[in-house]
């Protein structure tokens, strides 16, 4: 996430399923209950994932906005039979209209 300066990656398992999303904020959330007991590189991706927000390509445009708003979230996982193909973020939409 760093060397690429990503800020949420989908989480899937090794059949490529959709099993969540990892974020600098899940990730210090977490890291902040442990009250420091644990060292952050030691935190395991299945505690600081939390659920994606998911739509397909067929889904409205619009809803994308409306998730982005409503539910805080730094970005949509574009989802084919539970698979993510894409992810669209608060900087997509900014680069959209701006």
């Amino acid at each position: 996430m760093l060397a690429n300066s990503y800020n949420q990656m989908p989480v899937v398992d090794d059949n490529g399923q959709l099993k969540g999303m990892i974020s600098f904020r899940t990730i210090l959330r977490t890291y902040y209950h442990t009250g420091g007991k644990v060292d952050l590189l030691d935190l395991q991706v299945g505690h600081c994932q939390e659920p994606a927000p998911t739509l397909t390509p067929q889904d409205d445009f619009l809803d994308v906005l409306n998730l982005l708003r409503d539910r805080q979230t730094y970005g949509i996982v574009i989802v084919e039979n539970n698979v993510p193909v894409g992810l669209l973020t608060h900087s997509d939409m900014s680069f959209y209209f701006f």
